[in-house]
């Protein structure tokens, strides 16, 4: 049986429309910007400006898509994260050597480690530490438990 879920839908629709919005005004700026602003005549300022209203957002948006939109996979033999059906990692279970909590109640994330830089985290919710409960072998679930409960 395997369960499948993103790592953070909401935030990363959140994101994804707030750095959308800025960028159609910032279009919207530029495009109805007089023809006797500086502007027109300083081109490093204008470079600048492009940069800072378009390109930024922009980057914002793919770092999102990469943070927020991966899908991970639980089943009884290991968790994988995918992100456009591409498995980016994946571990068995029994490699887990560590889960560790971070955040508050309005923002949790929970790390699977297998080793001390390779990780898969997700933003926590009832739905998704229950998905891993029902499937996890008992050692994972009684980790977690200890991890939740503090």
């Amino acid at each position: 049986m395997k369960r499948k879920f993103f790592i953070n839908l909401e935030l990363g629709i959140f994101i994804e429309v707030f750095m959308l919005i800025l960028i159609v005004i910032c279009a919207c700026f530029l495009i109805f910007l007089p023809t006797t602003t500086p502007l027109n005549e300083d081109i490093a300022l204008l470079t600048i400006l492009i940069i800072m209203l378009f390109v930024m957002p922009l980057l914002v948006m793919i770092l999102i898509l990469f943070v927020c939109f991966p899908i991970i996979e639980v089943d009884e033999e290991k968790i994988t994260k995918k992100l456009f059906g591409i498995k980016l990692k994946s571990f068995k279970w029994e490699e887990v050597s560590e889960i560790k909590t971070y955040g508050n109640i309005v923002a949790r994330t929970i790390s699977f480690y297998k080793s001390r830089k390779d990780r898969i985290f997700i933003y926590c919710n009832k739905k998704k530490i229950s998905i891993i409960q029902l499937i996890a072998p008992e050692f994972i679930k009684q980790q977690l438990e200890v991890k939740i409960n503090i």
